[in-house]
């Protein structure tokens, strides 16, 4: 349908179209894992494109390949310093570790640690099963300090990933756990998930519409990025 308004919004007389999409579908599929895979996120900015779409502005997409991938000019709006101004309002004094739950989060996790003035941040190695999706953590990199660690993510979809982080942090002695993602997917079962974590501040935005069941979780703070989108909209 997107495709079909740009065609009609052309076909009208618009000398400019652009495409406001807070998150992107399919941002995920960006490289093939095995021969014949899609590769969807790409073919997602190149069907805007082809209908007529003169730019793109989306909110932390999941890697840079699509932005690149993309024959038009893509915004790339980055929500990271008000995230970090939400958390950083729960981590008070005390010592904190910042986490990437995977090395390709881990420059996410850095911009982040910029905006506290933190040090490097640790990173969580972890394989995923191509076909059976299941996730296994092997080792967490990096200078793990105090009591206290800020997970710090795109996408949370069932959640597994992020229970997973957080189990293995516990068991290195971390007592609190507070987590930051950009785009609370959140299949069916993630915030019965969530609740049972038992997490300290849950840091999320509104590019997807937050569920009721998850508005009511302890801790949660979703930041309105509506205004920030507007502004990208308007360059």
């Amino acid at each position: 349908r997107t495709a079909l308004l740009i065609d009609t919004l052309r076909r009208a007389g618009a000398a400019e179209v652009v495409v406001a999409v807070p998150y992107l579908g399919y941002s995920r599929q960006d490289r093939q894992i095995e021969t014949g895979d899609a590769v969807t996120s790409h073919f997602v900015v190149g069907a805007l494109a082809a209908a007529g779409a003169s730019r793109i502005v989306s909110v932390d997409m999941h890697s840079e390949s699509s932005i690149s991938a993309s024959p038009i000019p893509v915004v790339n709006v980055s929500p990271i310093q008000e995230m970090a101004l939400a958390v950083r309002m729960a981590l008070g004094e005390e010592k904190f570790t910042i986490i990437a739950p995977d090395h390709g989060a881990k420059p996410r996790a850095e911009r982040f640690a910029a905006e506290l003035m933190s040090r490097e941040p640790a990173w969580v190695e972890k394989s995923r099963d191509p076909k059976t999706g299941k996730v296994t953590i092997a080792n967490i990199h990096g200078d793990l300090q105090g009591e206290t660690a800020v997970i710090v993510d795109d996408i949370i979809d069932t959640g597994s990933t992020i229970a997973l982080a957080v189990a293995t942090l516990r068991e290195k002695g971390f007592s609190k756990i507070h987590l930051c993602v950009t785009h609370p997917v959140l299949s069916a079962g993630a915030a019965a998930l969530l609740r049972k974590l038992k997490l300290g501040r849950i840091v999320t935005t509104n590019t997807i519409d937050v569920p009721e069941a998850v508005s009511r979780i302890p801790g949660l703070h979703v930041i309105d990025l509506s205004r920030k989108i507007a502004d990208a909209i308007r360059v």
